[in-house]
């Protein structure tokens, strides 16, 4: 808490010495600076909102607020009532207001005192009211507003302001359409510090009176910013008289004869009020800055706050004892310390507002404990999802093994006891003739060539699972791919039912591709098209160019895939229809060959097929 009291200190006195140096040198302005601007607790400069304040010079004379100096205006006080005692006498005594206002209009004439002159005229306006001639009075008091525009003292400067106030209240009786932007016009020359040089009483006056005068309409609307400066203002004129009708004593706090010291910004309670005064420097004047207790507290609050814990609370005890705020029942006083040394009979009581500190180490260990706990709930969750990821792969695998040895073993078997069958009856002699002889010949062959490409499918496919398939890929010859892969097909493809139809275009560019691959890809769409399709076979490949890619195209008019697989016949020994397949012959590994060659081609391939009517297989390959 000592650090925190000498910071304090330090930041006070820096408050108030910047105010010092950063206050303009005319009240107007001082008070605009000071009471505008929202304290702000990052600005230590500002955040002290003053009430009023009193400028002094080296000698101690009061260079502000403007007191009215008396001594002119009562050495006339004595001409004046030789002067205007036939207008007073028509006035006050004949009750004759007609012929008073005759006596005054005489004397705003022939005049030579523009101070007689005005007051004149403002005798001839009152009686011109209550003879009913509202106009001629309003026009009488305009025309010496406007032949007294430059101020020559503050006395008259004064006078004409009462003036003007005599008008707006006949203008606001008589109900007429100028009075808003007349009293409008007052209220702001009255808040001009700058260009009007009027004596303090009477700013003060001019502004209660311009506020009390201005329409509601305009109040509460437009000048609504305007009303609330003039009530500050107001407030600040009032509150710097009184502050300047005790001279001496704050004359006894320049020069040091109170006790104290002011240095560093001490503030003492002023003794007839519930403000508190303060010295500034600002060059080589002296201000005393005047605030209330609720300004003071918050400014110390915000000096304050900065260095304690946010669960801790705090509140002033004057010197009468008395705390600006009452404690809850939870809250608990830690001790009380000295504000410092600027207010040496204050103190700061620091209290515990109830648990609250405890409660938020207890609410930071349960954060700890819920989170440490939640996170290894989640590496927990994440190991056991791993785990069971890696064991539904394991028996995939597992059931891919299985189906993959089943597989080949039936796709082996079939084959084999085919030609062990025939191969038994040759060697038995048991053919009617040497063409039988030939047609189990040719049925081996047949079979032989079955198993070689089932073996073929068998080994791609584990080169695949493994990675080991490597490709070589280059500009190659399209019209050379398609040659070989329909002359690998051409036998199945000359039977009588089946009509074999190609396109390709004349002048094809070449396609980056593994030649050999590529011919597996087509032989395998063809081998395809002629299996699943029924006796009168219909098939086409067409090639040719589009854009960036050549298209081979292989269409059947066969049995046609389902829509609902055809996301999966690209899926290792999947088969849509596993009575045909084994009609057919296959163990559903040709299309999943062609789709990892399309792939590591950086191709694409796409199935267009209607059941019953027939597929479209379409690959391309970057042309190039």
């Amino acid at each position: 808490m000592t650090d925190t009291r000498s910071k304090t200190e330090r930041r006070w006195a820096a408050v108030i010495d910047r105010i010092g140096k950063d206050l303009p040198t005319e009240p107007g302005p001082i008070f605009k600076a000071l009471m505008s601007c929202p304290p702000d607790v990052n600005d230590p400069g500002h955040p002290l909102c003053v009430q009023a304040l009193t400028v002094y010079n080296q000698s101690g004379q009061i260079l502000y607020p403007r007191l009215y100096q008396a001594g002119l205006s009562q050495g006339r006080a004595v001409d004046r009532s030789e002067v205007f005692q036939e207008a007073w006498q028509a006035e006050y005594v004949l009750r004759n207001p007609s012929e008073a206002a005759a006596h005054y209009q005489q004397l705003a004439l022939r005049s030579p005192d523009p101070n007689v002159q005005v007051a004149a005229t403002m005798g001839a306006v009152r009686c011109l009211v209550r003879i009913g001639q509202v106009p001629q009075a309003v026009a009488v008091a305009e025309r010496e507003l406007a032949e007294s525009r430059s101020l020559e003292s503050p006395a008259l400067t004064a006078s004409l302001f009462n003036l003007r106030l005599q008008v707006l209240e006949i203008l606001r009786d008589a109900h007429l359409s100028r009075y808003g932007q007349k009293a409008g016009d007052l209220l702001q020359e009255a808040l001009d510090y700058q260009g009007v040089s009027l004596p303090s009483q009477t700013r003060a006056f001019v502004l209660s009176k311009a506020i009390e005068l201005l329409p509601q309409h305009l109040a509460r609307g437009p000048m609504q910013g305007q009303v609330r400066t003039a009530e500050i203002l107001h407030q600040a004129e009032v509150l710097s008289l009184q502050v300047a009708d005790q001279t001496s004593l704050v004359k006894g706090w320049l020069d040091g004869t109170h006790g104290e010291s002011q240095a560093g910004g001490q503030v003492r309670r002023l003794p007839t009020s519930g403000f508190f005064g303060c010295l500034a420097s600002h060059g080589d004047q002296r201000l005393f800055l005047v605030f209330d207790k609720e300004h003071l507290t918050q400014c110390l609050a915000r000096l304050i706050r900065q260095d304690l814990h946010e669960s801790l609370g705090f509140r002033f005890v004057d010197e009468k004892g008395q705390a600006d705020q009452e404690l809850d029942s939870d809250a608990t006083i830690l001790g009380t310390f000295p504000v410092g040394a600027f207010l040496p009979s204050w103190g700061i009581d620091i209290f515990l507002r109830g648990d609250s500190l405890f409660d938020e180490a207890a609410r930071r260990q349960q954060a700890i404990y819920i989170w440490t706990g939640t996170l290894v709930i989640v590496l927990i969750l994440l190991a056991a999802g791993l785990a069971t990821q890696m064991i539904h792969r394991q028996i995939r695998l597992n059931r891919l093994k299985n189906d993959f040895i089943a597989t080949v073993t039936h796709e082996l078997k079939t084959p084999l006891a085919s030609m062990r069958v025939l191969v038994d009856t040759l060697l038995e002699g048991r053919t009617r003739d040497s063409q039988q002889a030939t047609d189990y010949l040719h049925l081996i062959a047949k079979e032989n060539v079955r198993l070689t490409g089932l073996i073929d499918n068998f080994l791609t496919f584990s080169r695949m699972e493994r990675n080991k398939q490597a490709f070589t890929v280059a500009p190659t010859d399209t019209a050379a791919i398609v040659y070989d892969a329909t002359e690998a097909v051409r036998t199945r493809f000359g039977m009588a039912d089946c009509r074999f139809e190609m396109h390709v275009e004349e002048g094809l560019p070449p396609v980056v591709a593994d030649h050999d691959a590529m011919v597996t890809v087509l032989v395998n769409l063809l081998d395809n098209a002629c299996k699943y399709t029924g006796d009168r076979k219909e098939i086409s490949l067409r090639v040719r160019a589009d854009g960036p890619w050549i298209c081979f195209s292989v269409t059947d008019n066969g049995v046609g895939i389902p829509k609902r697989a055809i996301r999966r016949i690209f899926d290792k020994f999947y088969q849509v229809d596993q009575t045909l397949s084994r009609k057919t012959g296959g163990c559903g590994l040709g299309l999943a060959i062609v789709k990892f060659i399309v792939d590591a081609h950086r191709g694409q391939i796409a199935v267009d097929s209607r059941v019953g009517q027939g597929s479209t297989f379409t690959v391309r390959l970057p042309r190039g």
